[in-house]
């Protein structure tokens, strides 16, 4: 693994941490930060990588 796969599933941990805290499922997450349900599934699967725009984002909403 290279620092950016480590980083990106260090990520892909604090949301679903953060999922689980608050008890919400994808759908909620994807409502809070402006996003379609299906781009936090694809982060959740690895199907799509979370651009730096969207971990600003989650940062900023202190869910990584």
């Amino acid at each position: 693994y290279d620092n950016f796969m480590i980083e990106m599933e260090n990520t892909i941990e604090k949301v679903k941490e953060y999922m689980n805290r608050n008890r919400i499922n994808q759908s909620e997450l994807a409502r809070q930060i402006g996003v379609s349900k299906a781009r936090i599934s694809n982060w959740m699967t690895g199907k799509r990588k979370i651009s730096l725009a969207y971990k600003v984002i989650l940062r900023d909403r202190g869910i990584v």
